[in-house]
This record gives structure tokens, sequence and C-alpha cells, in this order.
């Protein structure tokens, strides 16, 4: 199947759909995000996963869950298997799993033994599992297809042209700090220090040019953390 530099295979989503995957369970298995799950999804126009908690029916009046604005967090979701996806808390209260996150490793768990009766009439020791999180809802960030951004960026790629001066300035933009806010500010006051950056640096090429120490080609690199 041909396919677009960076989207994933659609038949190898179809089939961990058909296993009852949810799209961050289908996003782990093949190193992905969520994002390109979910676009494959639409292109195959599959149905949402079903309901992951081990065949338990919901409880109604154990699990809370409290969103205000674009946070919030639930308590007291019970499971019958251990969890590590909370799709169906979501789907549980009518909201769409697709547009929230779990925050900050926020899980928490209880586990405990009690009695389950069987269809023969005999009892068994089933062992039972308690969940609660905070969570916030996604943002365009969080739906960036990073896998389809880096291909595409490989895909523009230029082989480097051959010098035409006897010497070469190389700028190293290291560890910008991104996502972190403290006293300078948050991503958009990394963003405005970032372009007055270039644009110093870009003069003061300019003006080694000029003295004729090298041609000026500027090309701008930057590893980020």
């Amino acid at each position: 199947m041909s396919r677009n530099p960076g989207q994933i295979d659609d038949t190898r989503v179809a089939s961990l759909i058909t296993q009852g995957m949810s799209n961050s369970a289908i996003a782990r298995e093949l190193g992905c995000n969520e994002a390109s799950v979910r676009r494959a999804r639409k292109r195959l126009k599959a149905a949402p996963a079903p309901p992951t908690n081990g065949g338990m029916p919901a409880k109604p009046g154990r699990t809370e869950f409290t969103l205000t604005g674009d946070t919030g967090s639930f308590t007291g979701y019970v499971s019958e298997t251990p969890l590590t996806d909370f799709s169906d808390v979501f789907r549980l209260f009518n909201r769409d799993p697709d547009e929230f996150v779990i925050v900050d490793d926020s899980v928490s768990m209880k586990a405990w033994q009690q009695s389950k009766g069987l269809e023969d009439g005999t009892r068994s020791t089933v062992t039972l599992y308690s969940y609660g999180a905070r969570f916030r809802r996604k943002t365009d960030i969080d739906n960036l297809d990073l896998p389809a951004l880096y291909a595409a960026a490989q895909a523009t790629l230029r082989p480097a042209a051959e010098a035409r001066a006897d010497r070469t300035t190389v700028v190293v933009w290291s560890d910008p700090q991104v996502g972190k806010v403290a006293s300078r500010g948050d991503t958009e006051a990394l963003i405005a220090r970032s372009v007055e950056k270039r644009s110093k640096l870009a003069e003061e090429l300019r003006r080694r040019a000029e003295l004729a120490w090298f041609e000026f080609r500027p090309v701008f690199l930057s590893t980020c953390r």
C-alpha cells in the first residue's frame, strides 16, 4: 500500500482495531502519536474501540468525574484488569477520549480481592483495581503528527552547496529549553527571543561578509531537547 511520508500503515492499524485497541494503545504499539491513528481511523471509517475495562460494567455512583474548563480529574474507576488506557472513563461521561490526555504521571491505583459468584453456582476470588488521575484537554501541539513532520523535513533536505570561500562560520543553537516556563516567560516569549537572536546573527554574518571574511550563505540549525 503506498503511503505519504510519515503516514502509518493502515493495514496494521486495521488489524489492531479489530483487536479492540484504543487510539492511544495503537499509537504506543506503532511508535507514533494518536493524531496519526485518528487520521487512519477516518481513512478506514472505523468505529471507536470497544470498552477496555475487562468486560466489567460501569458502576453508577462509584466513579467521580470532574471537568472544569480544560482540566479535570476522576477517581474510583473500577476494573477487573490492570489498565493503561482510560478511554472508557471519558466515554462513561459522554466525553471523547481523543480530546483529553492524562497529565503529570498522576495515575493512582488501588487493588483488592473480593468474592465473585460463577455461573455454576460456585464462588471465586477476583482482584479488582480502582483508578484515579488528573487530565487536561489536548491542544494543537498534542495533535501534531511529528513522524509526518520529520519525514517531510527529511524529504526537503538539500545537499550542501560547494563552498566558495576559504572560511566558514558555524553556529550551533543548542538546548533552547522548549516547553519550559519560568521567569523568562512561556513559549511565546521563547519564540520572540529566538526571532530576535536569529535577526542579530544574520546581521552579524552580513557584517562579516562585507569585510570579505567569508561568503554570506546563512543556514540555521537547531537541536531541541
